[in-house]
């Protein structure tokens, strides 16, 4: 019976700081919707490229092409080449690529091309024949058939395609080539999962704002808005960018394929790109309003409750800036080590690396020690642990120095060069990596000035719900009147307890009494010489002192 008072006492709590005013109501309705409307953008983003990739994997799989090669995407100025790499390009002292198309070579030497020993099937080791050829048979797109084409001794030399719009023969040459577009399809359809996963972050973040009336959670989502917003214009561009390979590679006479393989795809990813792009920027104008006047509204409760000197209040700025890392690193590390990790698991580079059991481990040791370090970090200020922030700054440098050293590997570095997504996700979580442990160090330098027990008066006045307007300006232990006029004290001792009448001046019977007691809970660092803090609890004439929640 405890537990649910205590859960149904949480809702409620959690019920009224949603809607202590219009702002905070406004501020979660917009949060709700926003989140159910980018969810279904991303999810019908995400069953777009399914589709295209589902058809692509299927024309792989019947022309019985090794998905443990790497496609290289050569650009220079009207100059197209695509060349599959048995090795990461640049990493062999002989040359591991091979040229499946050269926009400068004339067609008919296109079509002649053939697979060479090593990029067969037949060629792969047979422990990568089941976890590296793309998909199951029958998974190409509804309408659509796919038969294999073999010529006298049974190879295959490509596929026969029958669709309600025409039928093609996609060659061999041509199958090689959709290696690439498999590729493409695959990290875009890892793009938007992530995004779609993020979209509940935020909301949760959001919540998490208004009930623990959370200034860093603003931040945090105010920047991760920011860096949403400025993908979602990068993408239209890439998008049109990747149409336009898409055609040299696959459409045109010139190509090996011939075949236009995906008709609907690129206008309808963004026939929801353009919406989502609409929605990121209403979405940041409405949010960073209402962040700053939440802000604004939080702070100013906040420095009332405790009224804390300038040179707290410039410590607890780096206090807050610390925690929006924290926040920020949560998200985009965890984001980061899965794209990472999944590139491990089901990509080309998985028979070419050669210390994926090394990845794997940092990947384990990361996502088991995140949270807690996060955690910690914001304990560590809080208590001004000295032992706790050695702790912390120790697991952020062997963070930093580790995923720095990742660069060092060429699987890391080649997919970090060819996936911008990926790239955009380390590089983010490198900085805001890196400003946590700034940020961690300044708030060292300045442990035993005062933030610590500024945080917890402040904490223990917000749990009791202490509002400043009940209380005069002048401290509890000084007679005489209020600095409005309306009230006069009467103090009493008594032990270690106090307790004082608040009397109309006109002479009528107090009604509203005041219970202040030593909190004990502040004596968690005996080594310190802190002051005593006292807790003031306002209630009917009678009531018995409530004991404070432990920090």
């Amino acid at each position: 019976m405890g537990i649910s008072d205590d859960v149904l006492r949480t809702v409620h709590s959690a019920y009224l700081r949603i809607t202590y005013s219009r702002l905070t109501l406004s501020f979660f309705a917009f949060s709700t919707i926003y989140c159910i409307v980018q969810g279904i953008i991303q999810s019908l983003l995400i069953n777009t490229d399914l589709g295209a990739d589902n058809l692509v994997a299927a024309i792989l799989q019947e022309g019985e092409v090794p998905h443990v090669n790497v496609p290289w995407h050569i650009q220079r100025g009207n100059e197209t080449t695509l060349k599959i790499c048995s090795e990461i390009p640049g990493t062999t002292w002989y040359d591991s690529c091979v040229t499946i198309y050269d926009s400068e070579v004339s067609t008919a030497l296109n079509a002649n091309w053939t697979a060479p020993v090593g990029y067969r099937r037949a060629d792969v080791p047979y422990a990568f024949h089941n976890t590296l050829l793309t998909k199951p048979k029958g998974t190409a797109n509804a309408g659509t058939t796919l038969q294999a084409f073999r010529n006298s001794t049974g190879a295959v030399t490509g596929v026969v395609m029958l669709t309600k719009h025409g039928d093609a023969f996609l060659s061999e040459q041509c199958t090689r080539v959709l290696l690439y577009p498999h590729q493409i399809l695959r990290n875009s359809k890892r793009e938007e999962i992530i995004l779609l996963v993020g979209q509940f972050w935020f909301f949760g973040i959001s919540i998490c704002a208004l009930i623990f009336d959370s200034i860093p959670h603003l931040l945090a989502l105010l920047s991760m808005r920011i860096l949403e917003t400025t993908w979602s214009s990068y993408t239209i561009w890439r998008t049109l960018d990747i149409q336009h390979r898409f055609q040299i590679l696959v459409v045109d006479d010139s190509s090996p394929c011939r075949a236009d393989l995906f008709p609907h795809y690129f206008h309808t990813r963004l026939s929801f790109q353009i919406p989502d792009l609409v929605l990121n920027v209403t979405g940041l104008v409405c949010t960073s309003c209402m962040a700053w006047l939440l802000i604004k509204m939080y702070s100013i409760q906040t420095f009332k409750r405790v009224g804390p000197p300038n040179k707290v209040v410039r410590i607890y700025r780096v206090f807050l800036t610390l925690r929006v890392a924290l926040h920020l690193s949560l998200f985009l590390m965890t984001a980061a080590m899965g794209l990472w990790a999944d590139q491990l698991i089901s990509g080309p580079i998985e028979a070419i690396s050669s210390r994926t059991g090394l990845y794997n481990a940092l990947f384990i040791f990361t996502v088991v020690t995140l949270a807690p370090w996060c955690f910690m970090g914001s304990f560590a200020v809080r208590r001004e642990n000295k032992i706790f922030m050695a702790v912390f700054l120790s697991v952020c440098f062997t963070y930093i120095a580790t995923w720095s050293i990742m660069f060092y590997s060429d699987v890391y570095r080649w997919t970090w060069l060819q996936w911008p997504f990926f790239a955009s996700m380390s590089v983010a979580s490198f900085v805001v990596l890196t400003c946590a442990g700034v940020f961690a160090i300044g708030c060292l330098l300045n442990f035993n000035k005062g933030l610590a027990h500024y945080l917890h008066v402040e904490g223990v006045l917000a749990q009791s719900d202490f509002q400043p307007e009940l209380f005069a300006s002048r401290d509890l232990e000084n007679g005489g009147h209020s600095a409005s006029g309306e009230i006069r004290r009467k103090l009493s001792t008594k032990g270690s307890t106090h307790s004082m009448d608040i009397v109309d001046i006109s002479g009528s019977p107090p009604s509203r009494s005041l219970s202040i007691k030593k909190d004990s809970n502040w004596d968690f660092d005996a080594a310190m010489d802190r002051p005593s803090i006292y807790i003031v609890e306002l209630g009917a004439e009678g009531d018995r002192f409530k004991e404070m929640p432990h920090d």
